[in-house]
């Protein structure tokens, strides 16, 4: 199971964990003013998100396995380098090597580091060791708000075939206990 987060400023680069491969990017502060980040009213506003654009992605480049214990598989990785946005769509093949997900922007965040929850639900995905898990929740920590704003991204790639499992699995980005966007996908076997 490979969940990608994405998230950026121009002061930081990028880091990626996974649900075996959940990772979180940080190099996309020219998308926060590009794609609708706005800097925040005079007065004080609440923290919302919302998505921009979803789909299937492709990896590029080199990763590290990291230690994700909050996953399937119990581990991570860190990409070297930021996904690639392949196609808008929310049917995704249950394919190994298939990456899906979304962008997002997220406003009215105070100027400080940012630990977003981020949430996977699926449909039941019965790991090696036998147990069966239908969600799988973790934090990641953002860089701080540019204005405040972040846009970054949340995606899940099949790297197993224990995880190719179709129906519905939803994406959900949270702040504290308010969830600030989510987007389901309809995974099915090609």
């Amino acid at each position: 199971m490979a969940a990608v987060a994405e998230l950026g400023t121009l002061d930081h680069t990028r880091r990626v964990l996974n649900m075996r491969s959940i990772v979180l990017i940080t190099s996309f502060a020219l998308l926060s003013l590009m794609l609708g980040c706005k800097p925040p009213t005079a007065t004080p506003q609440s923290v919302q998100g919302r998505v921009l654009h979803y789909g299937i992605y492709t990896n590029q480049g080199e990763f590290v396995r990291v230690p994700s214990p909050n996953t399937p598989s119990g581990f991570g990785r860190e990409l070297m380098e930021s996904p690639v946005f392949l196609s808008e769509t929310d049917k995704i093949p249950a394919s190994l090597g298939v990456l899906f997900g979304f962008q997002f922007a997220v406003t009215g965040l105070p100027a400080e580091k940012i630990i977003f929850g981020r949430v996977v639900h699926h449909p039941p995905i019965q790991r090696p060791d036998g147990s069966v898990t239908t969600r799988s929740e973790f934090p990641s920590v953002a860089p701080t708000p540019t204005n405040g704003c972040l846009v970054g991204g949340f995606s899940f790639g099949f790297d197993y075939d224990y995880e190719l499992v179709p129906g519905k699995w939803t994406l959900e980005i949270w702040h504290g206990s308010q969830k600030l966007t989510e987007k389901s996908f309809d995974v099915y076997k090609p």
